[in-house]
């Protein structure tokens, strides 16, 4: 907790064993967004549809960059970037993506 929200929220938060309200956690960036109860189902269906029109190769990347990202250092984190973006860089869903823009581009559109 001290790593995401900070010492000044934690030692509060977590000394006595106050409870942290869910609108409290989200605004100190624990959390995702809150949703009531009636929404929940709809909203969490929304982010698996999202999550799942992604590239496979681009969402496993950047799900191996978020994790190190606050403990490595920056040239690590830079190597560990520029690995990946070759991976996804030849990955079917960027070729894809690659051939559609290039063909947009010769019809003139920009």
């Amino acid at each position: 907790m001290p790593g995401l929200a900070g010492r000044v929220r934690a030692a509060p938060a977590t000394l006595p064993g106050d409870r942290v309200s869910a609108e409290e956690a989200q605004s100190w960036g624990l959390i995702w967004p809150v949703y009531d109860d009636a929404a929940l189902a709809s909203e969490a269906n929304a982010i698996a549809r999202r999550l799942a029109e992604r590239a496979p190769d681009a969402a496993t990347a950047t799900k191996r960059l978020i994790s190190p990202a606050t403990g490595a250092g920056l040239e690590v984190h830079l190597g560990l970037e520029r690995d990946l973006q070759g991976v996804t860089g030849r990955s079917p869903e960027m070729k894809a993506e690659i051939a559609a823009f290039f063909a947009k581009r010769g019809r003139g559109v920009r």
